[in-house]
């Protein structure tokens, strides 16, 4: 899956009473790769 999440300022730019969580519920741990795209003005 995908997010796009803007920043503005340096800060995740989110309302009040939201957040970003990553979870996993699974038994057994494996690597995850993580790829972040920045574009900027």
């Amino acid at each position: 899956s995908s997010q796009s999440i803007p920043i503005t300022n340096g800060h995740l730019n989110l309302g009040i009473w939201q957040g970003l969580y990553l979870c996993e519920h699974r038994d057994y741990a494996s690597a995850r790769t993580i790829i972040i795209t920045l574009q900027g003005e």
